[in-house]
């Protein structure tokens, strides 16, 4: 079996509201009765053209990680999204404020908010033997859970 399943909202489920949780909550629902993410490591989630927003949108994101975190050995999760700023920060807030895996329940506002937080995650992630992309269009590529 491969080790790597590439998820396009959009064009996979024709489905933009990530920032509803009605409508994240329905997709998880029907990725959990496909079984879509079976036994995968390495997961590319494109969330292009989608609309994000807290809490839904990292409840969401916590669907994958937590299916990560239950997989052996080293594990990788992608994110792809459309350009919304230049800050790493503001793609953090989209990803995971008020999200359970990472447990960051304080919004990032500044660099200083964000560099506590990295801590964090990267804490959590190496735990858990994942890696996390943030890819975003035309912008930066932010990476996380990889040894220093």
């Amino acid at each position: 079996m491969d080790d790597k399943i590439i998820i396009k909202l959009v064009q996979d489920y024709n489905h933009r509201k990530l920032a509803e949780p009605r409508f994240t909550e329905e997709l998880i629902e029907k990725m959990q009765l496909e079984n879509k993410l079976a036994n995968y490591k390495i997961i590319e989630l494109d969330i292009s053209g989608c609309r994000v927003g807290y809490p839904a949108t990292p409840k969401f994101i916590d669907y994958f990680l937590n299916h990560l975190s239950k997989q052996e050995g080293q594990k990788a999760f992608t994110v792809k999204m459309n350009a919304i700023a230049n800050f790493e920060w503001i793609y953090l807030n989209l990803l995971v404020l008020e999200g359970d895996f990472f447990l960051i329940k304080k919004k990032i506002n500044n660099d200083q908010d964000l560099s506590n937080n990295k801590i964090q995650i990267n804490k959590i992630l190496n735990q858990n033997n994942i890696t996390f992309n943030v890819v975003v269009t035309n912008v930066a590529e932010y990476k996380y859970g990889y040894a220093e």
